[in-house]
Order: C-alpha cells, then structure tokens, then sequence
C-alpha cells in the first residue's frame, strides 16, 4: 500500500493493479478529470481498478463516466472510534455545518473499460 500527497489528477499509477479509496476529496469538477485521467490510464487494463468511495457526494459523476460500473451502494456502519471523532468535530462547529449518523454512504466501482 502506498499513501501519496499531491495532484490527485497529476498522480503516476502503477502498472500493477490498483485500489483508490476516496473520502469525498473533490467537488465535481475535480472529480470529473480525476476519473478522465483514470480511465486514459487504465484504458487497457480492464478490472484492474477498483475506487472505493465513501461519504459519496460526487456519486453522480461516477454515474456519468463510461467504463466504470457499481459494485456496492450503500450505508456502512461507523466505528466506535469514528462515532466519537465526529462528536468532538461537531462540539467545535459554531454554525453546525456537520452532521454526523451511524454510518457512511458508500459506493465501490470498478473500471471495466469502454
């Protein structure tokens, strides 16, 4: 496994199979040329990518884009762990812009090609 900092649409993927889990990193516009870029760099590696997205606000941009098809879409509970980040996240939000729940909308996509 390998962690990266930088331009998510600029990245070098490996050769190899790939997993990208996203936790709704970019609004649509990002998203869009991240998934362009995907697909240009797996077009001939079908099956060898799987995104897992969660907190899936972009979902409607994966619907959009060729070549990917869902394999899961749904809700995933949190943990314990993430129950109580959250509440101290929220106790420290003068508007209440957060919100948390039990769980994380999620979805799983693969490339397939086009």
């Amino acid at each position: 496994m390998r962690i990266t900092c930088g331009d998510a649409v600029e990245h070098r993927f490996p050769k190899s199979p790939c997993v990208v889990f996203l936790f709704n990193p970019f609004g649509a516009s990002v998203m869009r040329r991240l998934l362009i870029r995907l697909a240009e760099t797996f077009s001939d590696r079908p099956g060898n990518l799987d995104l897992l997205y969660v907190n899936h606000e972009q979902e409607h941009v994966f619907e959009r884009q060729r070549g990917f098809v869902r394999l899961f879409l749904g809700k995933v509970a949190r943990s314990r762990a993430d129950a109580i980040a959250d509440h101290r996240i929220m106790a420290n939000q003068p508007d209440g812009e957060y919100e948390a729940s039990n769980y994380e909308d999620c979805s799983i996509w693969r490339w397939e090609g086009l």
